[in-house]
Parts: structure tokens; C-alpha cells; sequence
């Protein structure tokens, strides 16, 4: 320790210490910034009685304890004892010593505050029956000591946070004292600002931090939509029931955790895909027919998926995809539950209202009226050929992207029961012209020529290309071309996958099939990865092109109910009015303006907007 920053003490002609006080003052300041003690010396200085001027009594009648202390060191250290031991307030003994009582306090907490005052530093053991922590914070501050009060809201709830310790002993002591802390500061104006400050530093770092590890792998392209969900729901799960129960949701921990939710949730998307994307991937996972259908709570999952989708910026992409995925289920009968998809569509439209809904609720109507027109089907064919086929009926208003453009010659082994019900339709329903939707149909085959026999489920291209191998055992690519219909560009894609596969084997101009295939499955899906990214950039391109007419049509309808709005005023009424749909960046409405002024639909006129008279 340097000797600058020590306390002198030197004897006197009584054979007694004396202390400048003055200078302890000013030492103990040194020694509180640079984190040095000088708890002994003040030990042995009490002991001595080295030039005391107050008694304090601490506690009540059933526990009291005197200390004896300095007036001036109170004073200068404490605001409250700056106006307490002021001398119109004191009463003083006989001996001029000030006597000050304070019932309310302990002498357990109150040595500690002392501690403190002459030190810097207290030190308080976890759990410790004798003294009560939040106590000592409400001691602290009504002797007006703002540092060590910050230094012991800080300390318990960074430890709560934390979960440092997994001892159950000190996490029930940790909680039962944020409890009574936070219904201590609730009523108190910025009472629980402190708390709420390291509530949102520690949630955006436990956040960052989740997502930081399922994405360590820098070669990884992408993440698997259950474990970034999973993730997503483990922290905001935690921190929810943290905010509903612990801080009993209290306005401001509400408002910070659902800020913190919207940043957390939009921005921490790994690699390349979008929220929602990964959401509704997610969606299909648990929609759709699987082994561990049966082992899910519909309810429970659907909440979950609720609460990630409320804070989404782009609902509108999520309701795209969505849609999409939904009439796949629907239409292969891969759903595993009727009920819970339309519990799902309601949750949604509970959230977004009807309108977000209403191309489900048509698709969900259309298949239902379909599975009744292919019974009346069945009954007029009288026949069992038609049980190999299911024909879907659906209004262009229920389709999620707009119908694909296809040549696809329809294989002689559907051709007939298609034919067939062409004409039934047709007389049912003079009126109307049905367009095939061969992107969405699917179908199974049987492979006889196996060993083992193994069932396809394949996409109408797929089963076009396979369904020759029926009469032929190798074909070139022209004449797979000329037999299917498909375009070019489609066909490789699908002749690639299917060597990938080995389903077939190319042979220099020839793709064969393959005798000795061997899949330990005995139902294969036969994926379709290239037609899933084009269907993605599809609906990117076709998203920022109806984003782009909404903020053009919303930004003219403010304008012209206004009859003149300044620029800020607009853009935070535009995206208010679109949030809901998903978050316009400003840039997008600041070029939505200017097209709509290269029209000549609004001017700029004295610093603001108005529709062009």
C-alpha cells in the first residue's frame, strides 16, 4: 500500500490515538477508488473510542446494538446524515455526544451499512439468515447511499439472471428476493429502472448467444428450421415466464421484452433465409403426417408457433409461404390432423384478421367440395379404376402463386380415368373450364421390377419421365422430351435428381433405369429441391412487387386524405398503417414518393405533399 494513502496515527501525551479526520475523509476516497480497505484501522479506531461524536442506536427494543461513529465521515459520506445530524435536528448527552436512534433498521444491516459508509465495501454471504438482502437495499436507500444501492440491485439480479449457481438452496433464496425487490420498487417512480436495464442487457446477450451456436459451423449454408425455432422458443419461454411471473408483468418489462422479441426475432436470422421462411417450414413439419404426430400437443405447439409469429415483420411473406405449403398438405392428404390445421388458420386470423386468412379458409372449402364431387365421380363410374385417381377442384382465388404453364403430356395410365371424368365434369358443369395444376399434383407409383417392391411418391413430371420406363428400359434425353412434354430447362433438373437417386443411370446419351436400385425404405419421396428454390424466388419477386404497389397505394391515400403532409409525418404513418403486413423500409417509401411525382400523382409543394389537383 502506498504511504500517501495510509491513516496516520501517532501517540499523543495521553498515551491514546488521535485521527485528523479530515484526512480520512479524503484518504478513504483514494482508497474506495482504487478498491483499497482500511476496515482494520477503523476496527481498532471504534475500538479506542478514537474521537467518536455519535451514538447510534440501531433496532428495536428486542434487538438493539450502540455504535459509535464519527459525524463528520456520516456526513460527508451520506446525504441523510448531512441533514440527520445537523444541529437544529441532534439531541446530544451530557458529554456533548450526539444520540441518534434508528428502530427501523437492524444492527445486523446496519453494521453493514457502516461497513460501507467507512470503507467502500460491504460484504453480504449468500442466504444468510441474519441478514435480509432486500432490507439492506431498502435501509440503503432511505440513508440516501444511490452507489451501493445500484451495487446490490445489480448484484441480485445479475446473479438471477445469470444462473451461475445450481445449488436449488441459493436459486430459491435468489428468486424469493427479486420477488419481494421488484413488488418493493414497482409503486416507486423509476423504481424499477435498474432492474429493467440489466433485464434487457442480459436477455439481447443470452439471445445473440443462442443463436451464435447453431451457427458456429461457417461452412453451413443453412440451419434446420425445428432447431432454429426451437431456439427461438427456449429463450423467449424463459424470458416470458420470467416477465409474467418474477416482475408480475409490469408495464415497462413488458414493453422492453417485446422490443427485445421483434429485434431478436428479425434479426438474428442465420445464413440466407428469412423468419418466417424457417417458421413456416416449421409449420409443415408439425402439420404434417409423421411418426411422432400422434406424441404432439396440437395446442401447445400452435401457441408456441403463435407467440414467434405475432412479433414477425413479414407476415406477408410468411402468409405466402404458408399457403403454399398448405395446399400441398391438403392436396397429397399428407395432413395428419384436419382439426389442427384449421385450429392453426383461426390462431392466424385471430392475429391478422379475416382477410389474411381467406385464401385458406376457400382452399380448406374447395377440397371438401372436391372429396364430394369424387364420390358422386365413383358412383357414376360404378368402377374401381377411379379409386387410383383424385381430382382436386379449386377456385384461382384459393391458390397461394398463380398457375404454371405446362405442356405435360398426361401418361396413358391416368389418361383414360382422366378422360373420363373430363366428361362428367363437363356435364355437371356446362360452364366451366378446369385447367390441369400439374406443378401441385403428386401421385404413387409401384416399382414391380425390384427385388423388393418400393412405393414412389413422386410429382407429376417425376411420374411422367419414370411411367416409359414401362415400355422401354433406356431412353435418350430427346426422346424423354418428346414423350413427357416437359421443357427442357424442368427435364434436367428432374433427369439430374433421378441419377443423383440412381433411380436411373446415365450411360452417355442414355438414362437407364436401374435394376438393382436398393433403398432400405419401402415408401421413397421422391424430392423436388429445384422446383422449391424457383417456387422461392418466385415468390421474393412477387412479394417486393405487391410491397411495391402497397406503399404506392397507401402513401397516395394518406396523401390525398390529408390535402398535405410533411415528409416525416408520412413515412410514420405509412409504415403504422403497414406494419401490420410487414415493415417498409424507409428507402422503399421514399422511392414509392418519387414515382408517385414522376406520374404526376402527387406534387411537393411548402416543405410537404398533396395529391395533384
Amino acid at each position: 500500500m502506498n504511504e500517501n494513502h495510509r491513516v496516520h496515527f501517532r501517540p499523543t501525551r495521553r498515551n491514546s490515538y488521535q485521527l485528523n479526520v479530515e484526512e480520512a475523509i479524503a484518504n478513504l476516497k483514494l482508497f474506495i477508488t482504487q478498491e483499497r480497505e482500511i476496515g482494520d484501522v477503523f476496527q481498532e479506531y471504534q475500538r479506542q473510542n478514537i474521537d467518536v461524536d455519535v451514538h447510534i442506536i440501531a433496532g428495536d427494543k428486542w434487538n438493539q446494538k450502540l455504535f459509535k461513529v464519527h459525524k463528520l465521515i456520516l456526513k460527508e459520506r451520506s446525504d441523510y446524515f448531512k441533514v440527520a445530524l445537523s444541529d437544529q435536528w441532534v439531541r446530544k448527552d451530557p458529554t456533548g455526544i450526539i444520540i441518534f436512534r434508528k428502530e427501523n433498521i437492524s444492527p445486523e444491516i446496519f453494521v453493514l451499512l457502516l461497513e460501507y459508509i467507512y470503507t467502500g465495501k460491504v460484504s453480504v454471504p449468500l442466504c444468510d439468515t441474519d441478514v435480509d438482502f432486500v432490507d439492506l437495499i431498502g435501509a440503503a436507500d432511505e440513508i440516501l447511499l444511490p452507489q451501493l444501492v445500484i451495487s446490490l440491485e445489480g448484484y441480485l439480479v445479475d446473479m438471477y439472471l445469470s444462473e451461475s449457481t445450481k445449488l436449488l438452496e441459493v436459486e430459491t433464496w435468489l428468486q424469493s428476493n427479486i420477488v419481494r425487490l421488484v413488488s418493493l420498487k414497482k409503486d416507486i417512480p423509476e423504481g424499477l429502472s435498474l432492474i429493467r436495464s440489466r433485464f434487457e442487457k442480459h436477455v439481447r446477450i443470452t439471445g445473440h448467444d443462442s443463436i451464435q451456436e447453431i451457427t458456429d459451423n461457417k461452412n453451413a449454408s443453412s440451419v434446420e428450421s425445428t432447431i432454429y425455432v426451437n431456439t427461438l422458443l427456449k429463450v423467449f419461454n424463459k424470458y416470458h415466464h420470467m416477465v409474467q411471473t418474477i416482475f408480475e408483468n409490469e408495464a415497462g418489462f413488458v414493453a422492453s421484452f417485446n422490443e427485445f422479441c421483434r429485434e431478436f426475432i428479425n434479426r438474428n436470422v442465420p445464413f440466407f433465409s428469412s423468419p418466417s421462411q424457417l417458421l413456416v417450414e416449421f409449420c409443415d413439419i408439425f402439420l404434417r403426417r409423421n411418426e411422432k404426430s400422434s406424441m404432439v400437443d396440437n395446442k401447445d405447439v400452435i401457441n408456441n408457433i403463435i407467440n414467434i409469429f405475432k412479433y414477425l415483420h413479414d407476415k406477408d411473406f410468411f402468409k405466402k409461404f404458408y399457403s403454399q405449403l398448405l395446399a400441398e398438405r391438403l392436396l397429397t392428404q399428407s395432413s395428419f390432423s384436419e382439426e389442427a390445421e384449421l385450429n392453426m388458420i383461426s390462431r392466424l386470423e385471430n392475429e391478422c384478421g379475416l382477410e389474411y386468412t381467406s385464401k385458406m379458409r376457400l382452399l380448406f372449402h374447395n377440397i371438401g367440395l372436391s372429396k364430394d364431387l369424387n364420390n358422386q365421380f365413383k358412383k357414376h363410374l360404378n368402377t374401381d379404376d377411379a379409386e387410383q385417381v383424385e381430382f382436386y377442384i379449386l377456385d384461382m382465388e384459393a391458390l397461394p402463386m398463380s398457375p404454371v404453364v405446362s405442356n405435360l403430356i398426361i401418361p396413358d395410365e391416368i389418361e383414360k380415368t382422366f378422360q373420363r371424368f373430363k366428361k362428367f365434369y363437363k356435364d355437371k358443369y356446362p360452364s366451366r373450364r378446369p385447367k390441369l395444376l400439374h406443378h401441385l399434383s403428386k401421385g404413387e407409383l409401384k416399382a414391380n421390377y425390384l427385388k423388393t417392391p418400393k412405393v414412389f411418391q413422386a410429382s407429376t413430371y417425376q411420374m411422367s419421365i419414370l411411367l416409359q420406363y414401362n415400355n422401354n428400359t433406356s431412353y435418350t434425353r430427346e426422346e424423354l422430351l418428346q414423350n413427357t412434354g416437359i421443357n427442357q430447362d424442368l427435364l434436367d433438373q428432374q433427369l439430374k435428381y433421378l441419377t443423383d437417386l440412381k433411380l436411373l443411370l446415365l450411360d452417355k446419351t442414355t438414362y437407364d433405369l436401374n435394376f438393382e436400385f436398393n433403398s432400405e425404405a419401402f415408401q421413397i419421396t421422391l424430392k423436388d429441391p429445384e422446383e422449391a428454390m424457383q417456387f422461392h424466388f418466385e415468390l421474393q419477386r412477387r412479394l417486393v412487387e405487391e410491397r411495391k404497389f402497397q406503399i404506392e397505394s397507401t402513401v397516395f391515400q394518406t396523401i390525398r386524405h390529408h390535402r398535405g403532409i410533411r415528409h416525416d409525418s408520412l413515412v410514420c404513418e405509412v409504415v403504422m398503417k403497414l406494419e401490420h403486413k410487414f415493415l417498409p423500409a424507409p428507402s422503399m417509401i421514399k422511392k414509392a414518393i418519387n414515382s408517385l411525382i414522376e406520374r404526376e400523382h402527387i406534387e411537393y409543394v411548402d416543405k410537404g405533399y398533396r395529391k395533384v389537383l
